[in-house]
């Protein structure tokens, strides 16, 4: 009955969502659906929802009902955890320890003296004191075992050559993919020799079961790598949105241009921490700058942590469940697909793995130096993604359900329990001092959390969203709503969530069960939920952080698969099930069954059906097109990419980290595709392939106007499998041969054809792109800079685009033409600049540093804006400073603007006021504008004849004229961001909209 119901569950909740099947089956329950009205309107849930988790808690209680009725023999073995032995302070007299104390002290003080000032720390000094306090409490170790007993130490030692053998196996893996020769023939040699080591050490010590146990596991591991890294080039997983920042930083650390400390806080964002970002820029460095070697980072670090991990579970379900629950954590459909991702979020799960395995041998053979490499774990947490900071936590529990500091009926092991503690988080803060210091962090990342983000500043709201948020996430193995980063429905897939159920049950109900790994085990799995998925901002918890529950569904799915397996055929004494020695193949029997459809089934969602149900936006289709198009070296048809220019960054970007030379690429301005003469049309002969992005104005028209210069080639309109359209892509005739397959998920459809009519009425004037600055020559042209693209465009009376004039500009940000209609331009890097009216450079003045604005006088005099010294500097056609013109009002000057009688009209941002001088500085007036800053905040400035100014005001979207008696006479409203603006010969004003890029006419009257 119990898996009926849960059957019905996942009918509901994944096959139903996956296959959108038929629900009415379920229609007579439509009374107990909405039973709860309030979880109908407020949780995202599909229909028959509740039913779905009624259902759900139902055959949990079945399944403990019976679990206590049958009195299940034990689930879970005990760990064997032992009692640590006390420091003896007669040994710490030793003068080697004296020695490793002293070395330990000054290199801590150092580092807290860099920590109190928020100064980066020098990481050798950092790094050896952490070595410094291991080798002392190893050397602790080996005083109080004894000479004898010190030898039981060597089967850890060998189970650390046989790790260190397993990451090299992966690494000459990830080398032999990269075809880095040199590495695969380092990494493969020690990886052999390792193991040869190791199997000549203990093969003849070894029986059936610890060989096939070891080989089984480096098998999973081996192939979970091979599954997490599958695909890492291709275009279908190659573009979420914010993960480049993480590539630019990694592949400083791999060209060895890094500024950053190596391990401050603030990193990606100004919140991720540096080292983990170099761990990204390590694998680049050995496997390629590229995209394999920065993503391959995520999947060698999963696939590692998965020994970690089985040595964890193993200490209490035994080798076969222990398999078992790898298994199904290395190949859950989130860690593939996340693998594939660059952030740095899964870095987050290997620290909680090596954390738990650390616990679980520092436990068992009480071990000082064990417990400091469990603090050294969790202090490095802190240097991944923010998730793992929660680990420390997690311990917390474990710690205090097996080792509380107090104990009323055994004194005797109150200062052992307390020195545990002390060593774990005591090790664990001086690890994460560093990070810990950078203040700017933590002030970020509290910001992303749901006291600090101003969603809401109620008590009684906040409560009512942890509580929520917690509700999503404990549902999240049955159901997830918050589909994207290729993750398409639940967390868990039906089998793993089934036995998930089962498992719950079984913590909590079956008797004979150790009652310290059920409490922990429950303790921080809800500690870990309400944190992680409850302090969220977002209405809804994001697949970035909760991710990290996967390890949780694994071990309640093997304590699941166990209890059904007990319930089927008890054991007769409970004891632990061994591989080669089994009392009943049916355990192992099971174990093979459901791994062999949980792979699968987790491949097919994360490959398939994610991939299917996610959209993919421009970028990636760039990328298609170019992997659709090239052969094995990388070469193929040029690319012609047109898009605004905010977006030249991004194919740039993208075919540099996967391989596509450059110099296949040609990246074009909308108004430029459309020029006569342009560069598509004139490669109409040749294999070539333009891309169009969809979403810049009027994409349907530049196809057409494009496929005119191309006969006989194919306009494809690319779209996602959301319907979403991605680009339109034209393909020359002596392209297509070039054309293959490159995978994923798309549709393309021919669009329709434009009614010539509609393209002759096609007009693009008055359109710049993020122009900063405006002026008019004598013939009525206009001239005005492209912050985009650096370049000063000419346009004629009209607005129509006429040609770039000046180019190859640093930081312009105004313009204004001299009486011989000679032009001046102000660069903030360069200083201001003479050019002829061809646009030939002539002379350059340094005079006004950081200069953002200018005013060209009627004698051909320049007024400058320098926002660098706060002041006004006049100077002549040669560049040389007439005056300097200052005052206590200006603080960062971006505009000026003089009027016919020598006032001085000023704006400056940073103050927040547009003030009017005397020619001698003296404070007039002054009007208060909106605060913002020096480069895109500028105000405009423009005095009429009859004394009356206008000034804009770029942050509050108004224009405001006054009258020669100061009054305001009229204001214009809701424009885009008005900045630079002038009087046209017949009476209109023009003004730079910069939020929306074009120039609009207004009435001045």
């Amino acid at each position: 009955m119990g898996l009926a119901l849960l059957l019905g569950t996942q009918y509901i909740l994944s096959l139903a969502y996956w296959f959108h099947l038929d629900l009415t089956p379920f229609a007579f329950l439509n009374s107990l659906a909405c039973i709860w009205p309030d979880f109908c309107k407020l949780y995202r849930f599909p229909p028959y929802g509740l039913v779905a988790i009624l259902m759900a808690i139902l055959a949990f209680i079945l399944f403990g009902a019976m679990f206590v009725r049958l009195k299940v023999s034990r689930i879970f073995t005990d760990p064997g955890f032992t009692n640590i032995q006390p420091i003896k302070v007669k040994w710490l007299k030793q003068w080697v320890n004296y020695s490793l104390i002293t070395i330990f002290g000054l290199c801590q003080v150092y580092v807290i003296i860099q920590a109190i000032k928020d100064q980066p720390v020098l990481p050798l000094i950092w790094l050896l004191g952490l070595l410094t306090l291991l080798a002392f409490f190893w050397l602790l170790d080996r005083h109080q075992a004894g000479a004898a007993s010190w030898k039981l130490l060597t089967p850890a030692v060998l189970n650390g050559i046989y790790l260190c053998a397993i990451a090299l196996l992966l690494l000459t893996v990830a080398a032999l993919h990269s075809q880095r020769w040199l590495e695969v023939v380092s990494f493969g040699i020690l990886s052999i020799l390792l193991l040869l080591w190791v199997l000549a050490s203990k093969w003849k010590s070894w029986d059936l079961s610890s060989r096939l146990e070891r080989l089984i596991l480096a098998l999973i591991t081996l192939g979970s790598f091979l599954l997490l890294s599958s695909g890492l080039n291709n275009w279908a997983w190659s573009f979420i949105g914010d993960e480049y920042d993480f590539y630019d930083l990694a592949r400083q650390f791999a060209s060895g241009n890094m500024t950053y400390p190596l391990l401050s806080g603030a990193g990606v964002y100004g919140i991720h921490p540096v080292l983990s970002s170099v761990w990204q820029g390590v694998t680049m460095w050995l496997f390629g700058i590229d995209s394999y070697g920065w993503r391959v980072s995520n999947s060698l670090l999963l696939a590692i942590s998965i020994p970690f991990f089985y040595y964890f579970v193993r200490s209490f379900l035994g080798r076969t469940y222990a398999l078992f629950a790898v298994v199904l954590y290395c190949s859950a459909h989130v860690m593939l697909s996340l693998s594939h991702i660059g952030h740095n979020n899964v870095q987050a799960v290997f620290i909680m793995a090596t954390s738990v395995a650390a616990f679980i041998w520092a436990s068992r053979h009480s071990r000082w130096a064990g417990y400091v490499l469990v603090g050294i774990c969790l202090g490095l947490g802190f240097y991944t993604f923010a998730v793992a900071r929660i680990y420390c936590l997690v311990l917390a529990v474990w710690l205090a359900v097996y080792y509380f500091p107090i104990s009323f009926r055994s004194r005797h092991i109150v200062w052992p329990n307390f020195s545990i503690w002390s060593v774990v988080f005591g090790t664990a803060l001086l690890t994460a001092l560093p990070v810990l210091s950078t203040r700017s962090a933590w002030v970020e990342m509290v910001n992303q959390t749901i006291f600090a983000s101003g969603v809401t500043n109620v008590p009684s709201e906040i409560f009512f969203k942890i509580g929520q948020n917690s509700f999503y996430g404990f549902m999240s193995y049955l159901f997830y709503d918050e589909n994207g980063y290729w993750v398409f429905g639940a967390l868990a897939d039906p089998i793993t969530s089934t036995l998930m159920v089962v498992g719950l049950s079984a913590l909590i109900f079956a008797e004979r069960q150790t009652w310290r790994v059920r409490v922990s085990l429950l303790a921080s799995y809800i500690l870990f939920v309400i944190i992680i998925a409850g302090t969220q901002q977002y209405d809804y918890p994001s697949i970035t952080r909760i991710f990290a529950f996967v390890p949780f569904f694994a071990f309640f799915a093997a304590v699941g698969l166990r209890s059904l397996n007990q319930l089927i055929m008890p054991s007769q004494n409970g004891s632990r099930i061994r591989i080669g020695r089994i009392p009943n193949a049916f355990c192992v029997g099971s174990v093979v069954l459901l791994s062999t459809l949980i792979v699968p089934l987790n491949v097919w969602q994360s490959f398939f059906l994610s991939q299917e149900h996610s959209e993919q936006p421009t970028q990636a289709f760039i990328l298609q097109t170019a992997q659709m198009s090239e052969d094995k070296t990388g070469a193929g048809p040029h690319l012609f990419y047109v898009d605004l220019p905010q977006n030249e960054y991004w194919p740039n970007e993208m075919y540099s980290a996967y391989n596509i030379p450059l110099d296949r690429l040609t990246f074009l301005l909308p108004r430029d595709a459309l020029l006569t003469g342009n560069e598509i049309c004139n490669s109409s002969g040749q294999p070539a392939i333009v891309m169009i992005a969809t979403d810049i104005p009027d994409a349907d028209y530049i196809a057409s106007r494009l496929q005119q210069c191309w006969p006989n080639s194919e306009l494809r309109l690319i779209k996602d499998m959301q319907n979403s359209a991605g680009l339109y892509r034209l393909i020359s005739q002596s392209a297509l041969p070039f054309i293959h397959s490159a995978g994923g998920y798309w549709t393309e459809e021919i669009p329709p054809q434009m009614p010539i009519p509609q393209i002759s009425d096609y007009s693009s004037v008055w359109q710049v792109y993020q122009p900063s600055g405006l002026s008019q020559n004598s013939t009525g042209q206009l001239a005005t800079v492209e912050t985009a693209t650096n370049k000063v465009v000419l346009l004629n009376s009209n607005g129509q685009f006429q040609k770039v004039l000046i180019s190859g500009l640093v930081d312009p940000s105004d313009v204004g033409f001299i009486p011989n209609d000679g032009m001046v331009v102000a660069d903030a890097s360069q200083g201001i600049l003479w050019f002829d009216p061809s646009g030939h450079f002539l002379l350059k003045s340094d005079a006004g540093t950081s200069a953002r604005g200018l005013f060209v006088a009627a004698d051909g005099t320049i007024y400058i804006a320098s926002t660098g010294s706060g002041s006004i500097v006049h100077v002549n056609f040669k560049g040389n400073i007439l005056q300097t013109i200052q005052g206590p009002q200006f603080e960062q000057p971006t505009s000026v603007a003089v009027s016919s009688d020598g006032r001085v009209a000023v704006g400056d941002p940073v103050a927040g006021k547009v003030t009017i001088n005397s020619g001698t500085g003296k404070l007039i007036s002054e009007y208060s504008i909106g605060k913002g800053n020096t480069v895109n905040d500028k105000p405009g400035l423009l005095w009429l004849k009859d004394g009356s100014f206008i000034y804009t005001d770029p942050v509050l979207n108004r224009i405001t004229l006054i009258d020669s008696n100061g009054k305001i006479v009229k204001e214009w409203s809701n424009l885009a961001h008005p900045t630079s603006l002038i009087l046209q010969s017949n009476g209109k004003m023009l003004v730079l909209e910069s939020g929306n890029d074009p120039i609009v006419s207004l009435e001045l009257r």
